[in-house]
């Protein structure tokens, strides 16, 4: 089963998905746009293309595991995919996901830039990791 990966934002959201067997994520694209009924329909045009199963969005937590004002939005935006697709959601803590990413391109020697594209993969990888016990 096929999993797509969400770092959600008020400006840019990272979309990640995983191979065909759903073993490794891989970045699929950075969505710059603020309109969420728009970032609503491209969601949902990317479930369709790929063949999702499930969706899990980067849950935004705080170092003493409380959940901010943008938690309830992330939340709100994903019931509002489900229902839309039909696609089950699920949620992966993404608390040092942009820090994690920025430090991976640097640590192989990349002079890029992380995008929310990287850090959707390490929220999706890192659920992937959970649910076969490598975390």
């Amino acid at each position: 089963m096929k999993l797509l990966g969400i770092d959600y934002g008020e400006h840019r959201t990272g979309v990640s998905v995983t191979d065909d067997d759903g073993r490794i994520a891989l970045a699929r694209e950075t969505i710059a746009e603020k309109n969420r009924a728009r970032l609503l329909d491209r969601l949902t045009e990317m479930c369709r293309e790929d063949g999702i199963g499930k969706i899990i969005f980067g849950l935004p937590l705080t170092f003493a595991n409380a959940e901010p004002p943008l938690a309830a939005r992330v939340r709100q935006f994903a019931r509002k995919l489900e229902t839309r697709t039909g696609v089950p959601v699920d949620f992966e803590d993404e608390r040092l996901t942009s820090v994690m990413s920025e430090r991976l391109l640097r640590d192989r020697g990349e002079k890029k830039k992380a995008t929310d594209a990287d850090a959707a993969v390490l929220i999706l990888q890192s659920y992937l990791d959970r649910q076969t016990g490598k975390s």
